[in-house]
């Protein structure tokens, strides 16, 4: 499902009342509300939403009384996907990386048969 963040910027807003939207929030089904990231003093949140759409997203919103000033489209990266210089995809009990080389994982004691190799370079 595409991710979305969402800004909103209402200057400093009641602590009483972001609860209440965010209990609403978690009961959203149209979409999944994931996390807020927020400053009360400064009234700027910036939430992560999970949704088929970003129109699902304004309609809760709009249902809501919720004020935002931008929705966007993002897409997700994590240090664990850059932490080793070479990249891996895991196929069954094989490591296949980037370059195309098949490994058996550590530990593994089948033997790699060309069915493994099928599509792979070499």
């Amino acid at each position: 499902m595409p991710k979305f963040l969402t800004m909103h910027e209402e200057g400093h807003l009641d602590r009483i009342l972001l609860e209440s939207r965010w209990t609403e929030l978690s009961k959203e089904t149209r979409a999944e509300w994931v996390m807020t990231l927020y400053n009360t003093d400064l009234g700027i949140r910036v939430c992560e939403w999970d949704a088929p759409n970003r129109q699902v997203i304004e309609r809760i919103f709009t249902d809501l009384g919720i004020k935002w000033s931008e929705i966007m489209e993002v897409e997700v990266t994590r240090p664990s996907n850059w932490r080793h210089s070479e990249q891996v995809r895991r196929i069954g009990h094989l490591r296949v990386t980037d370059s195309g080389t098949v490994k058996k994982r550590r530990g593994d004691d089948r033997s790699l048969t060309s069915r493994h190799m099928v599509g792979q370079k070499g």
